[in-house]
């Protein structure tokens, strides 16, 4: 058997070589996209709240928060049977992010909310990939 669809040995759940994929491929897409509207966001004025400051600020709390993403899709890629649980869990804190945001630059908020919801999404439909090893 290849090792990319082996599990990695995580006790006894893990995530399909499929649903992971999805799930992995999901996170990467949405933490373009955060990125992309979070640029679009300061070009127009309306920063989003962690990149709202100096440039050294801005550049830690980019990357706190793309540590975040990276360890969920880490998670997917080795087939942890706790990757959707951490991706649902990401969703949520980038949802509670986007809504600090929303009186101050609502457009991206929005857009966020909106990539929260997707990723969620993903997490929720990984679940359906979780396999039992007894």
């Amino acid at each position: 058997m290849p090792s990319s669809s082996r599990p990695a040995d995580h006790g006894k759940t893990s995530v399909s070589a499929t649903w992971a994929r999805l799930l992995a491929i999901s996170w990467i897409l949405v933490a373009v996209a955060t990125g992309i509207t979070a640029t679009a966001s300061a070009r127009t004025g309306k920063s989003l709240w962690w990149l709202n400051g100096s440039v050294a600020a801005n550049v830690a709390f980019s990357v706190i928060f793309y540590a975040v993403f990276v360890a969920v899709i880490r998670l997917a890629m080795t087939r942890h049977g706790r990757a959707p649980h951490a991706g649902a869990a990401v969703a949520v804190l980038l949802g509670a992010s986007a809504a600090l945001d929303l009186g101050r630059a609502g457009g991206s908020a929005l857009v966020v909310l909106a990539l929260a919801g997707a990723g969620l999404l993903a997490s929720i439909a990984a679940f359906a990939g979780r396999q039992n090893h007894n």
